[in-house]
């Protein structure tokens, strides 16, 4: 799970974190590592995977793709999961020709965190790579400015 979050990756880099800060709202595909074992990603639809504080995962849509996690190996900032089945939607590589550990995905913690201040509030976000592209993360904490 990435630090202050729910396993809950949103496609897009500081743009796409900028959008959401802004409009309180999320319009990228998502990727998730739930907490019974799997990995999931969902495509993009208009209602919301997350609630409006950011703070609670809700379970409004299937996944379009999804596999069981089969091991966990973490090296530095690197994280690689081991699983069986090719995940559409996401960039795994193939590390077998067969097996419960046939693809691996690579989830690269870049220790870049943003903080975007609007009249609002303050909302927050770490940077990641997850097989090479742009993810963030949304921490479960906010901060409210006191504007309101």
């Amino acid at each position: 799970m990435p630090t202050f979050g729910e396993g809950v990756f949103f496609s897009g880099g500081t743009k796409a974190f900028k959008n959401m800060a802004t409009r309180s709202k999320s319009t990228s595909n998502a990727f998730r590592i739930s907490s019974d074992g799997y990995v999931e990603f969902y495509k993009y639809r208009a209602k919301s995977l997350i609630d409006n504080d950011y703070q609670v995962f809700t379970y409004n849509q299937k996944p379009a793709s999804y596999a069981k996690i089969n091991h966990t190996l973490v090296k530095g900032s690197k994280t690689y999961l081991y699983y069986g089945y090719n995940l559409k939607g996401i960039n795994d590589k193939r590390a077998r020709t067969s097996g419960a550990y046939k693809y691996r995905l690579t989830i690269h913690n870049l220790h870049t965190p943003y903080r975007y201040t609007t009249r609002g509030g303050t909302s927050y976000g770490s940077m990641y790579t997850i097989g090479s592209h742009h993810f963030y993360s949304i921490p479960l904490g906010y901060e409210s400015s006191g504007s309101d």
